[in-house]
């Protein structure tokens, strides 16, 4: 669990340093694909190759959800989920140790809230400065993390 946490830690700073290219005016499309590589890599790293990367992408729903889960909280920043939660939510995601699938989530849950916060906003538009946007990370985080907590012993689950 600590290796977990470790290299989602290590993304989290990666997509920290994506956003700031962001804010120095880099192509939003540019910053995607520095998102994507970085997931990409992880993936690779933690389950053995690129079939295993798409196997598991593929698992959750899609890569693009992966990487819009990442960039909500790489955008929210500590000031709206502190490190150690987003850390964790990111391990559980990207080491497939949580079902992220869209029916567990219909009562305003990840879907709905992946889509306002990055694709229906683009990249780059939530900040902490927005205070409905914080709240919605937050409610969000905590969604994902009841549900998994609730899975016994952190069970996988076929998609």
């Amino acid at each position: 669990a600590n290796d977990a946490v470790a290299r989602a830690a290590a993304l989290v700073r990666q997509l920290r340093r994506a956003q700031q290219g962001a804010l120095e005016g880099q192509p939003a499309a540019s910053v995607h694909g520095r998102i994507r590589m970085a997931l990409e890599q992880m993936l690779s790293r933690s389950k053995g190759g690129s079939a295993a990367t798409g196997r598991l992408g593929h698992a959750l729903v899609g890569e693009e959800l992966l990487v819009d889960v990442a960039w909500c909280l790489a955008s929210a920043g500590s000031d709206v989920l502190p490190l150690p939660a987003a850390e964790q939510l990111l391990a559980l995601t990207l080491l497939r140790q949580l079902p992220l699938r869209l029916q567990d989530f219909k009562q305003g849950g990840l879907g709905l809230a992946v889509k306002e916060l990055s694709l229906g906003r683009g990249i780059g538009e939530v900040t902490p400065a927005d205070p409905g946007a914080a709240r919605r990370v937050r409610e969000t985080a905590t969604t994902v993390m009841r549900v998994a907590m609730s899975r016994p012993g952190g069970a996988l689950v076929a998609p």
